[in-house]
């Protein structure tokens, strides 16, 4: 079954949610109404107010090295900014597990940064890696690994292989989250639409489905805005390009359910794994103009990136950008359920080294219902891979472009 994303149309207020009965400076502006059986959750203040969560000022663990023992090294961890994994986490025992796609390895490392063993190998084998490991994120009490763009594997905590599914998807199909039971959320790029080579800006259509543990494809798929794209030409040839500034999809599992943001407004969506909408949760934002500035900052690195010349010109003369800045361009969830959703950036993201902004970021956070509770600071060059009860986990990027495993102690406030 094939069906479009529903739209509330008519709303009635039901009873708020503690914190929000007076609207009154200092409490959370919060408001909760129903809308043809679809909860609204709206935030003008954060619960807690700003800073209410904190983490170590220093990392209380890094892991790597630039050159010499090449088991501390990491030149390739997964990293994928759309969606809600990540190559870094920690097991319960408090050992840190490491995707490396280019060495096609997944390490351990003990609790003092210390190596233990690894695994993986490029082959056809069970605990082989068909073409790299594109994420690794904890899976229960062990850990699961996606393969390329059709396969996930699942391994115990020791790095012992249990089981593999492996699903069958265009080309264009990404996965973006595993769900407890070991089903897949999966995200494919609509082939049949050939609007993105005419000119203009178009959104491309996002196919949104869960392909069940055996691999054979659910009962149902959601279309939904996927990648905002510009027609260009590059070396006398028709380019498709991501807009500049615009907004693109972003999807990750949540428990027993999914979120899909699309960053045109301060807007995210909850399903339950029937791709039904339950819940939408916003907060009051005001959009940031795309200005000059950017036009012609975005232009002048578009152009010396393509090599300069008249092949580069051509290219940006026809790209064409948007009003606004998108809102945000990460969520991800914690081990508690909260999500965690990162403010855009436009310089900070693209002149970022690793993932991370090249300036400390702000994460709006939201508790398990929906409501905005407080907004944290992450240092620059920062890429957040994992999120426990106590801890953040990410990868560190320095000025040489080295990666290191950097782990936060993760204050929630008492």
């Amino acid at each position: 079954m094939k069906r479009l994303i529903p739209l509330p149309l008519v709303a009635f207020v039901l009873p708020c949610l503690p914190g929000c009965q007076d609207g009154k400076p200092g409490d959370s502006g919060l408001t909760a109404r129903d809308s043809v059986g679809i909860q609204i959750v709206e935030s003008s203040a954060p619960l807690l107010g700003p800073g209410a969560w904190t983490i170590s000022e220093e990392p209380v663990l890094q892991i790597g090295e630039g050159e010499g023992d090449e088991r501390y090294m990491f030149p390739d961890i997964p990293f994928y900014r759309e969606r809600g994994t990540g190559g870094v986490f920690q097991l319960d025992d408090g050992r840190i597990v490491v995707a490396e796609d280019n060495e096609n390895a997944i390490r351990f490392f003990d609790q003092t940064g210390a190596f233990l063993s690894q695994f993986g190998r490029r082959g056809e084998g069970l605990a082989d890696f068909r073409i790299g490991p594109r994420a690794c994120v904890a899976h229960g009490d062990g850990i699961a690994i996606v393969d390329g763009m059709e396969r996930v594997s699942f391994f115990n905590a020791e790095g012992e292989f249990l089981d593999r599914t492996e699903i069958h998807l265009s080309v264009w199909t990404n996965i973006h989250g595993i769900f407890p039971d070991g089903s897949i959320l999966t995200q494919a790029r609509d082939l049949k639409d050939e609007t993105r080579w005419t000119p203009g800006v178009h959104t491309e259509s996002a196919i949104v489905s869960i392909f069940r543990p055996d691999g054979q494809p659910g009962t149902w798929t959601l279309t939904m805005n996927g990648r905002r794209t510009v027609l260009t030409t590059w070396r006398d040839s028709p380019t498709v390009l991501d807009q500049p500034f615009g907004p693109q999809l972003i999807l990750l599992t949540l428990g027993e359910e999914f979120v899909y943001g699309w960053a045109d407004s301060y807007d995210l969506q909850v399903f339950d794994r029937g791709g039904m909408l339950k819940r939408i949760i916003r907060r009051d934002w005001d959009l940031v103009p795309v200005t000059e500035e950017d036009r012609e900052w975005f232009t002048s690195s578009l152009f010396e990136f393509a090599g300069g010349g008249e092949d580069a010109r051509t290219l940006v003369e026809g790209l064409i950008f948007p009003d606004h800045q998108p809102v945000f361009d990460r969520i991800l969830s914690d081990a508690l359920g909260h999500l965690w959703v990162r403010r855009f950036d436009a310089r900070s993201v693209w002149e970022a080294r690793g993932g991370g902004g090249t300036y400390p970021m702000d994460w709006d956070l939201f508790d398990p219902s929906g409501r905005w509770i407080t907004t944290l600071t992450l240092p620059a060059h920062f890429a957040v891979h994992s999120i426990g009860a106590d801890h953040i986990i990410g990868v560190w990027t320095d000025e040489d472009y080295v990666q290191y495993v950097r782990k936060y102690a993760l204050d929630r406030g008492g």
